[in-house]
């Protein structure tokens, strides 16, 4: 069938379904996408077609089937949709775009980059190093608990200090200090963080209205103009000073990401700082909001906090050092990460362009058509979770008796995505996250008393409302 006759929301004239996320009229929001792509579902169906603007068509899916069929046609070069208002303030100030590029150009950094991403012994070397940020983690937060309500103040951002510390010593063999003391608002950690948490508005804003920002100085253009000049500054920073190590010798070259990429004929000087600045403020991000929905959950779901602890406690003895096959004997820690994961993913849909023709839910889709593959809805769905909204970690262990990992759809929980273009730094975000989460066990029992930490949208899913999150001492 013509995808033309794929249902989905009324285009209007120069507006196209814009009007849909108006205050007024509109039903939809930007703010909240994984609830808006839900309300599509229900209404059209597995497959929507929206024409954005005029002219500009998405197309909603929401059948795993369909999904495998757009991954298994996707070239070695998979076209996403780039963030526009990035490539245009690289274009301007004449600095290289790193990953956030298609084509030939893409597939060569990516090949080039991920050879120390991705070697699990490259990752498990880093173990002690972050092992002790967690360790310095658990006594900030000691230090700066509440002593009447255990809980701590502004603790969002306390976990991005900590994933701050976590990925600048990957990157540039550096502590950076975000756990020595407190750090004033006019720091370099603070403003950091400030600026990454900006740029992460600004670049959902200036992808989505792009046609609104392009060739004006917007509000949100100069937001995210400051934001890039500052990230990329501290990065600049940062890399020279690893640079000046290596050349003195004092470390080698593989003593940090970033020695890995200078390292490396094939990458250019300029793309190694753009991959450095992308993985830093990335990092912190990611890690940080999925180890506030997993506390969250933890929190919300005893029993499931408490096997978790007994694991730990069985497995491990307070003070020994953590390895690489201590994670292969936590098989309930990672069940938990993956049903937190399941019920709030950080990203919870995928763009791909298509690069031929397809046949989705019997339509005829165009070659060059944005697809995106929703899966966080998916994740909800009971025809492929029983009880999809419970936190129930054992739907991932072989050894339970209820729904099987085996027994899932190959293409429904994708929390790194899938293939060529899945997340280059899953191995060190999933590291940090059991790093962390196993001293936060050891430590605390963690209590929530202030309801659901909600959900918004700002290019990745973010809490909506403050952690107030209560940290009991165990022992």
């Amino acid at each position: 069938m013509d995808e033309k006759n794929i249902p989905g929301p009324r285009s209007w004239p120069f507006v196209g379904s814009l009007y849909k996320y108006t205050p007024i009229v509109g039903e939809y929001t930007f703010h909240d996408r994984d609830a808006t792509s839900s309300k599509m579902y229900k209404k059209y169906g597995k497959i929507v077609r929206q024409e954005i603007t005029p002219g500009i068509v998405w197309y909603h899916l929401f059948d795993p089937d369909d999904i495998e069929t757009v991954f298994r046609n996707e070239s070695k070069a998979p076209q996403r949709m780039l963030l526009e208002g990035v490539v245009e303030y690289c274009k301007q100030r004449n600095r290289s775009p790193g990953i956030n590029v298609n084509g030939e150009k893409w597939k060569r950094l990516r090949s080039n980059s991920q050879k120390p991403m991705l070697r699990p012994r490259n990752v498990s070397a880093y173990i002690p190093l972050q092992d002790r940020i967690g360790a310095d983690f658990i006594k900030r937060l000691r230090s700066i608990r509440d002593p009447e309500t255990n809980e701590i103040p502004d603790l969002l951002n306390e976990f991005y200090k900590w994933a701050v510390e976590s990925i600048g010593v990957v990157i540039f063999d550096k502590r950076i200090g975000t756990l020595d003391g407190n750090l004033g608002p006019d720091s370099e950690a603070q403003k950091f963080i400030q600026a990454s948490n900006s740029a992460i508005d600004a670049m959902y804003h200036t992808t989505i209205y792009w046609p609104l920002h392009r060739g004006r100085a917007t509000a949100k253009w100069k937001q995210l103009c400051s934001s890039l000049d500052f990230i990329w500054e501290v990065s600049m920073k940062y890399s020279r000073e690893a640079m000046q190590k290596i050349k003195k010798g004092n470390v080698g070259k593989d003593s940090s990401i970033l020695g890995s990429f200078l390292s490396d004929p094939d990458i250019s000087f300029e793309d190694c700082l753009a991959l450095s600045t992308d993985l830093l403020s990335a990092g912190v991000d990611t890690t940080s909001h999925t180890t506030a929905y997993l506390l969250y959950h933890l929190a919300a779901n005893k029993k499931s906090q408490t096997k978790l602890q007994e694991e730990i406690d069985r497995e491990l003895t307070p003070g020994e050092a953590i390895t690489a096959q201590t994670f292969d004997k936590l098989q309930y820690m990672k069940a938990v990460l993956k049903e937190s994961q399941r019920l709030n993913p950080i990203v919870g849909s995928f763009s791909r362009r298509t690069e031929k023709d397809l046949v989705l839910s019997g339509y005829k889709i165009p070659t060059g058509s944005f697809v995106f593959c929703e899966v966080a809805v998916m994740c909800g769905m009971s025809k492929y979770f029983s009880d999809p909204d419970e936190f129930i970690p054992e739907r991932w262990l072989r050894s339970e008796s209820c729904q099987k990992q085996g027994d899932f759809h190959p293409y429904v929980f994708l929390p790194f995505g899938h293939g060529a273009r899945s997340c280059i730094g899953r191995r060190f975000a999933e590291q940090e996250v059991y790093l962390l989460l196993i001293k936060l066990m050891q430590n605390f029992n963690v209590e929530n008393h202030h309801g659901y930490i909600g959900r918004r949208t700002r290019l990745i899913n973010t809490p909506a409302k403050p952690l107030k999150f209560a940290f009991i001492d165990r022992r």
